[in-house]
Formats: C-alpha cells, sequence, structure tokens
C-alpha cells in the first residue's frame, strides 16, 4: 500500500487508536489511510537483556499489562488516554508523566522499525542498550508525527515492577502561588518523587506526587513529603496500594473531560518559576474565567484549556507578548487556525540555530522522502523532534 502511494506521490494519513482524532484531516479520495491498529499482538520480552519488542499499533496499557506478567515495567504512561498507542506515543513524542523521576520516552526507545516513504523497511537502532555509532536515528523519529515513515515496530528497554506505589494528593490549593510552591517543595524533597502532576481551574488547583520503587521505603518517603508539605502550611493526603491507581485514574480522566469541554487549547513549556506568572496571565486574558490547566510540575509542561465568546486571540496575544516567563509555547488546532489562518500548530519563540542544524535538517530530508506522510500534522522542524514534548 505504502510502494504504491509512493509511485502515485499519493499522501499517506496514518491512523492509531484515534486519541487526537480532531486533529485527522477532511476526507480526501487522494489519501491513502493506514491503520497502526492491525499491529497489535503478544510482544516479545527479552528477560536475559531486559529489553522488549511490541508492535506500535500495541495500545500503551497492553504493553504494561504483558510486562507486568513478566515482572518487568516501562516507566512511560500517557496523561489523559488508556487507549493511546506505543507507536503513537513515540511519534508524538509525548511529555511523559514520569519524566522527573524516569527520564522522557526518549530515555526508553531502543530501536524502531519503519516503512520509509520509499516502501523501504528502514531499522534505525537495535536490542541492546548500547546500540548506536555516530548519529542516532532513533531519536529522529520521537516527536516526528510519522512524517519520516510508518512505525510498525518498538524495542524498549525495561525496569523490574515496582515493589509498591505511594501517591501524596495535595488539598486545599487555592491559587497558583500556593501550586507553584508546591511543585517547587516536590522537586527539591529528597523524598524524589516520580510525578508531580497539575491540574486546576479557576477555584483552585489539585496536585498529585506519585511515589514509585521499593516498596519498604515508599511509606517513608511519602510521610516525609507530608510534612515537608505540612511545614510550609499546605495539608496532604497519603493514599497507598491500589488506592494510588484509583487516584491516578480520576486524576486523568478529568484530564480528559478537559481536553472535551472547551473550545481552545494551547501548550507551554514553562521554568519552574514561570507557572504562577502563566497563570496571571490567563486569569487576565480570558474575559469569561472558563479556563483549565493540566500538566506536568515535574517537567514544566502544561496545557491550557479555555473557552472565551472573544475567541482565542486575547490569550494568545497576551502570551506571545510574555514568551520571556513562559518559555516555550505552542498553540494547536482551531487555536492556531485563528492564530496564523489555516495552520494547526504555531509555535513561539523560534528557536535559536545551532551549528548541527543543518546536518540535522539533511537527515530529515533524506528520511521524510518528500514528506509522504501526514502531511497534516505540524511541518518537521527541529524544534519539534529535539525540543519541548507536544
Amino acid at each position: 500500500m505504502v510502494a504504491e502511494a509512493a509511485a502515485r506521490k499519493r499522501r499517506v494519513v496514518i491512523d492509531g487508536a484515534g486519541t487526537r482524532e480532531a486533529w485527522m484531516p477532511s476526507a480526501d479520495l487522494e489519501d491513502v489511510r493506514v491503520s497502526t491498529l492491525g499491529l497489535d499482538d503478544s510482544g516479545e520480552i527479552r528477560a536475559e537483556n531486559m529489553t522488549a519488542r511490541f508492535s506500535s499499533g500495541t495500545r500503551l496499557e497492553n504493553v504494561q499489562a504483558q510486562l507486568a506478567q513478566a515482572g518487568f515495567w516501562l516507566p512511560l504512561e500517557h496523561s489523559d488516554s488508556s487507549d493511546a498507542t506505543l507507536g503513537g506515543c513515540v511519534a508524538a513524542g509525548f511529555a511523559n508523566p514520569l519524566r522527573l523521576g524516569y527520564g522522557s520516552p526518549r530515555d526508553w526507545i531502543l530501536g524502531l522499525e519503519l516503512v520509509s516513504g520509499r516502501a523501504d523497511c528502514f531499522p534505525p537502532g537495535g536490542d541492546v542498550i548500547k546500540n548506536v555509532a555516530g548519529y542516532d536515528m532513533v531519536k529522529v523519529h520521537l516527536g516526528a508525527w510519522g512524517k519520516l515513515g510508518l512505525l510498525t515496530n518498538v524495542t524498549v528497554r525495561l525496569l523490574p515492577q515496582p515493589a509498591g506505589r505511594v501517591s501524596v494528593v495535595t488539598v486545599g490549593v487555592v491559587n497558583a502561588a500556593q501550586a507553584e510552591r508546591v511543585i517547587n517543595i516536590g522537586l527539591a524533597s529528597v523524598a524524589a518523587p516520580a510525578a508531580l502532576e497539575v491540574a486546576g481551574t479557576s477555584t483552585g488547583f489539585r496536585l498529585l506526587a506519585r511515589m514509585l520503587g521499593d516498596g519498604e521505603w515508599l511509606g517513608a518517603r511519602s510521610l516525609l513529603l507530608q510534612r515537608e508539605l505540612a511545614a510550609a502550611g499546605i495539608e496532604a493526603e497519603v493514599e497507598c496500594d491500589a488506592a494510588d491507581e484509583a487516584v491516578w485514574a480520576v486524576f486523568r480522566s478529568e484530564r480528559a473531560r478537559s481536553a472535551r469541554a472547551y473550545q481552545w487549547r494551547l501548550k507551554a513549556s514553562v521554568p519552574t518559576s514561570g507557572f504562577r506568572g502563566l497563570i496571571r496571565i490567563i486569569e487576565g486574558s480570558v474575559a469569561e474565567g472558563d479556563w483549565a490547566v493540566s500538566g506536568h510540575g515535574g517537567s514544566g509542561v502544561f496545557t491550557v484549556y479555555w473557552s472565551d465568546e472573544a475567541g482565542p486571540l486575547p490569550l494568545l496575544d497576551a502570551v506571545q507578548r510574555s514568551v520571556a516567563p513562559t518559555g516555550f509555547v505552542v498553540a494547536e488546532g482551531a487555536s492556531a487556525g485563528a492564530l496564523a489562518g489555516s495552520e494547526r500548530w504555531v509555535s513561539f519563540p523560534p528557536r535559536a540555530r545551532r551549528a548541527q542544524d543543518a546536518v540535522e535538517a539533511r537527515v530529515l530530508h533524506a528520511l521524510s522522502a518528500g514528506t509522504l506522510f501526514n502531511q497534516h500534522l505540524p511541518r518537521l522542524s527541529l524544534a519539534v523532534t529535539g525540543g519541548m514534548a507536544p
């Protein structure tokens, strides 16, 4: 199918689990649609070197279930979807909630198999930890939105299944200043939370610190963080074991609900000291006060959702004028269209040029084969493949 499309210079649209269905292009008879959901089968787990290989259409939760049966775990989670596929997460280069404790998705992807725009099979990477000599071709595909080829298989490295889990849920956080304080306490704490998640509206904020690791020490670490928060005048509740998973499921469903409930969205990567400034911009720009924010306090990547009869431009303009305190910002979908006509994604500020950009640009051009794949998604740019996780 890809070979035929390449020969006839037709566009290929890659469908996954539909977690970003709103971003798909309108139906075009000239497009060739390829679904990765047929690429979903049992993974191959290699316990001897703690790696595993899965088809790209395997849902991330299915990956974790198979690994758990073998006593392993992949420290990747999706913020708001239980249907996200492993290949889709790789293509999106998504912001992993566990980045604070375990690094970004690129730290856990060893190898890929894909079909290029020339219909050739292309296997960058490998099956062992040290598998790169020279330019790391695997990293180029993380965050490339599938524009460099159709992912068919993904090889990941693993960790032993955590012995226990504890979540510390903070309550009574009513403003952005308090929320920022909780984030800073969590980042500085020797309790070392694996994730610091934030969800909030104009009425207040809720934060969740997830603790993972050796079960013998989890309780002590959680109580330590609870005491540190109490010393700052912030009450916290500790939930253990099964209760932790229930709390996390509710937290994730709240994010998914925000994504459906609001007209506009904006993604911002802010420094630790910039969260309060971002909220101040939102409060001063959304006339109706109808907004929500969620994201990862550990990595500083947040999504803002809002509805406003005045449209998205007042907030977008305010953020663009104040981009220094808010870091790297991406307007998505309809928000970007309002800002720049027909564009679906608009990023600002532009990233400074680097010495290696020319080399990377030639690599991307060679792999994209005329951008045959997913032309409706963002233009390939080094800010996407090497910068903020979308």
